[in-house]
């Protein structure tokens, strides 16, 4: 059977950060690429975006969460697996009024993400009678006499809550001035961009974030994952230079050397304990997963319909059009039991854990999982958000919150 060449589908799955924009009929290689390409040969090929290394050579102007994703009438043909910034914006507001602050100070990445998220909150914010003290915005690139004016306004505020609305880059400058100040005592409340960051958290000298609470992309269970990703070997893929790549980096040997120094057939993955073989914090993996699955199954219901129909062409082909219109009433169950289905803005149901950062015995911090937030359920009265305070630990490491502008 020979290969099958679809066109370029018109739609744009994101579940986290990166992804194409201005998709177009026919698809153009710019230059020669310069890194290791990822591609198999199959009747259908699903491809992806990730950033594989810690510092990019490119930069995007959103968050894949931006809730400005959802306008149809700019991204018509936008589908994402994770929760736009609509939701979670609301849920902070509802999280911050659960627990009685009233006058809290805002900061956030000077983005679409950051920009939105916030305007969105303050929104929320003042339907729900929290009162905003101020609210700062900093970016990775600014000056750091800008970083220092934004420190300032934190330490002369009276508000004892924080809210950063900020992307993880944007947050490690502002963190590292506050180390320098010594600036403790504060109750930081975050977002999914950097509450579940074990960069952040397994840093000794931010033990000041001890209690900040937020919400993170619900985790989720893949199972069989691990025996995936451990069975991977050089070997059995010899051209792909990106797993030789991983392979230096994880055994700290070379395939370039012999001897002292090179790899060999020794290396074990099972063996290694590091963020590649962790499979407890599957986050936005579970997303990609169901981004897969949710294009999967469009192509699966649009091939059937074309063998199923009586009037339809030899060797009919799925077009563009047909894949957006198919995308829109596609509705599964992933094996994690959770139904997958888009709203009229292509985004899916909003869910969040709610977590809490609390001391380990080794000094870092680990992520307490204290409620969840579930835009299906009731809204009455906020069921939306439940919360188990009862385990729940506060700036200085204190057992319940204090009601009022304090903590």
């Amino acid at each position: 059977m020979g290969k099958r060449t679809l066109p370029l589908l018109p739609l744009l799955m994101v579940v986290d950060g990166m992804y194409l924009t201005g998709l177009v009929q026919a698809c153009h290689l710019l230059g020669q690429p310069a890194l290791p390409q990822l591609s198999a040969e199959k009747d259908i090929d699903i491809g992806a975006i990730f950033a594989i290394h810690r510092n990019a050579l490119l930069k995007i102007s959103h968050f894949a969460t931006c809730a400005c994703l959802s306008d149809r009438k700019r991204y018509p043909s936008f589908f994402r697996t994770i929760s736009s910034d609509y939701y979670q914006s609301r849920a902070l507001a509802q999280l911050v009024k659960h627990f009685g602050w009233t006058w809290v100070g805002t900061v956030r990445s000077r983005s679409d993400y950051g920009n939105h998220g916030i305007a969105a909150f303050e929104e929320a914010a003042k339907q729900e009678g929290v009162c905003i003290e101020y609210s700062e915005a900093i970016f990775r690139t600014d000056p750091q006499e800008q970083f220092l004016k934004t420190l300032e306004v934190i330490k002369k505020g009276t508000a004892r809550v924080v809210l950063a609305f900020i992307a993880l880059g944007d947050f490690v400058p502002l963190l590292n001035l506050i180390v320098q100040h010594n600036i403790t005592g504060l109750q930081w409340v975050g977002t999914e961009s950097w509450i579940t960051s074990r960069t952040l958290a397994e840093t000794m000298e931010y033990s000041f974030l001890s209690g900040a609470v937020g919400f993170a992309v619900a985790n989720a269970k893949l199972v069989g994952l691990r025996e995936f990703l451990v069975n991977v070997h050089p070997d059995k893929e010899p051209h792909n230079e990106l797993l030789k790549e991983f392979w230096e980096t994880a055994f700290q040997c070379s395939f370039r050397k012999s001897g002292s120094g090179g790899c060999t057939d020794l290396e074990k993955l099972e063996e290694l304990q590091n963020e590649y073989t962790d499979v407890s914090e599957l986050r936005i993996a579970n997303k990609v997963y169901t981004a897969v699955y949710a294009i999967a199954h469009t192509l699966h219901n649009i091939i059937k319909d074309i063998k199923s129909s009586t009037n339809s062409s030899k060797g009919e082909r799925p077009t563009p059009q047909k894949v957006l219109e198919y995308m829109k009433d596609v509705r599964f169950t992933v094996k994690t039991g959770e139904e997958i289905v888009f709203d009229a803005s292509g985004d899916p149901v909003a869910r969040y854990d709610l977590v809490n950062w609390q001391p380990a015995k080794d000094g870092s911090l680990q992520f307490k999982h204290v409620g969840v937030y579930d835009s299906s359920l009731p809204s009455e009265q906020h069921q939306h958000l439940q919360v188990n305070q009862e385990h729940m630990l506060w700036a200085g490491n204190r057992g319940q919150a204090v009601a009022g502008s304090a903590v």
